[in-house]
C-alpha cells in the first residue's frame, strides 16, 4: 500500500512519537509510506518514510510575513490557517490511504482527492481551547462532520466522539516498546523518595501547575522528597516554592532511566488521550499517580495505580504521600504496572491500522461529489446561519 500521513507541523512529542513509530513499522512491512509537512524543520526522532515538505524556507518566511501584515491590517486572524490548508492540498503525493493527524489536515487530506481520507484522532481536539465560542474551536468542530474514516487512540476520545457526534469510532491504542521501556534497576545518587512528572507547561490543561501547587503540600508533609520534571523543550516559565531539576529532550533510554529511578510517576493532565508517561512507567515498574479523563483504557484505581481527579490539587497531593508511605501499595503497583503495559504493543497497533487500511481499500472509494455538511453548531459571528460547507468535486 501506498500510505501517506499529513502532519501541519512537528511541534508535538506524543502524538508525533506515535505517528513516527506508526510510519516507520508500516516501511518495514513492506509499505510505501509518505509524511507531508509544512515546512522544513528539524526532524525529530528517526524517519524511515520519505518526508515531503509543502514550503520552502522562502515560501514559509513569505506566509509568515503575510501573515503579520495582515494581522496588522486586521485582516481575518485565522488567514494564515487556509494558507496553511492550500500548502498541504498542494503538496500530498498519489497515495492509497491518506491520513489526517490533527483537525487541520482534515482539509488538505479531502481536498488533494489523493487515496481514502482517514482521521487517526489522538485527542479530542476541540477541549484544548480556552474559549469555546472562539471561530477556531467552531471550525475544529465542523472538520469532524467531514466525510472520513475515523479511529482514535483512547476510551475517552471514543466516547466524547460518540456523544457530539454520533460516531462510534475503533480505538486503535498506542503500543509500548518493551525492548526500551521495562525495569532498569538503577539506581538515585540521592537517598531522597523521586517523584517524577511531564513538564510541559506552554498548555494549561497539562496540569503542571497543579502538580507544582500538589508537591508544595507534599514538601511540607515530607522533607525526604526530590522533585523532577522532564520534556521535549524548556518550562515557558520559572516556579518559585518547590525546588525541582528539570531535564531537556531526553532519549528514550535514558527517560526509561528516569521512570526507573523514580518512585512515582505523576500525570497532572485536565484531559488526555492514551497519555505516554503513565503507561511507560507502568512498564519501567514505577508506581503511577494519574488524573482520570483519557487514561482509562490502563489506569485502574487501586489496582495498578492511583486515579484523582483533575485539577484537585489535594487529593494529589494525598495520592502522593500516601504511595510514597504505603510500602505495601507501592510494591504491588511496581507488579501489576509491567502486567498491564505488556497488553500494549506496537504490532498490535499497526496490525489493526494495516486491517483497516485493507477493508477501506476493498470497499468502492466514496464519492465526495455534492456532499453537503450542515452546521449544527453555533456558528461563528458574522456568518450566514444557513450556511453549509460543501466539498467540491
Amino acid at each position: 500500500m501506498k500510505i501517506n500521513f499529513t502532519m501541519s507541523a512537528l511541534d508535538g512529542f506524543g502524538g508525533m512519537r506515535t505517528t513516527n513509530i506508526i510510519s516507520n513499522k508500516l516501511v518495514e512491512r513492506g509499505h510505501e509510506v509518505t509524511v507531508t509537512l509544512l515546512k522544513p524543520q528539524p526532524l525529530l526522532f528517526n524517519w524511515k518514510a520519505r518526508i515531503i515538505f509543502a514550503e520552502d524556507f522562502w515560501r514559509s518566511a513569505r506566509r509568515k510575513l503575510s501573515h503579520m501584515t495582515n494581522l496588522l491590517l486586521k485582516v481575518h486572524k485565522y488567514h494564515n490557517i487556509y494558507t496553511v490548508i492550500d500548502s498541504l492540498t498542494d503538496a500530498i503525493p498519489e497515495c492509497d490511504i491518506n491520513v489526517a493527524q490533527g483537525w487541520v489536515t482534515v482539509f488538505p487530506v479531502l481536498r488533494s482527492k489523493k487515496g481514502i481520507p482517514f482521521h487517526h484522532l489522538q485527542h479530542f481536539e476541540e477541549v484544548i481551547f480556552y474559549n469555546q465560542y472562539d471561530e477556531l474551536v467552531q471550525l475544529v468542530r465542523e472538520s469532524m462532520y467531514l466525510p472520513l474514516h475515523r479511529t482514535t487512540n483512547s476510551i475517552w476520545c471514543q466516547m466524547q466522539m460518540k456523544k457530539r457526534y454520533g460516531y462510534d469510532l475503533p480505538i486503535i491504542n498506542p503500543g509500548i516498546d518493551h525492548t526500551v521501556f521495562y525495569p532498569r534497576g538503577v539506581g538515585k545518587k540521592s537517598h531522597k523518595k523521586r517523584v517524577v512528572c511531564l513538564g510541559k507547561d506552554m498548555m494549561r490543561w497539562k496540569g503542571f501547575e497543579d502538580v507544582i501547587q500538589s508537591m508544595k503540600i507534599v514538601m511540607e508533609k515530607e522533607d525526604n522528597v526530590e522533585f523532577v520534571a522532564f520534556g521535549a523543550i524548556p518550562l515557558a516559565r520559572t516556579y518559585s516554592g518547590v525546588p525541582f531539576k528539570f531535564m531537556c529532550n531526553l532519549t528514550n533510554d535514558q527517560l526509561a532511566e528516569l521512570y526507573s529511578s523514580a518512585d512515582i510517576l505523576v500525570c497532572p493532565s485536565w484531559y488526555e488521550s492514551f497519555p505516554g508517561p503513565p503507561i511507560e512507567a507502568m512498564a519501567c515498574g514505577t508506581p503511577v499517580v494519574t488524573t482520570r479523563y483519557g487514561t482509562e483504557d490502563y489506569a485502574q484505581h487501586e489496582k495498578n495505580s492511583l486515579v484523582v481527579m483533575p485539577r484537585d490539587i489535594n487529593g494529589m497531593a494525598e495520592a502522593i504521600l500516601r504511595l510514597l508511605s504505603d510500602a505495601d501499595l507501592a510494591e504491588k503497583f511496581k507488579k501489576t504496572g509491567p502486567q498491564t503495559a505488556k497488553r500494549f504493543t506496537w504490532d498490535k497497533t499497526v496490525d489493526k491500522f494495516e486491517k483497516l487500511f485493507r477493508m477501506a481499500l476493498e470497499e468502492r472509494k466514496p464519492s465526495f461529489e455534492d456532499t453537503k455538511i450542515h452546521l449544527t453548531r453555533p456558528v461563528p459571528k458574522g456568518f450566514d446561519e444557513n450556511v453549509q460547507l460543501v466539498v467540491k468535486k
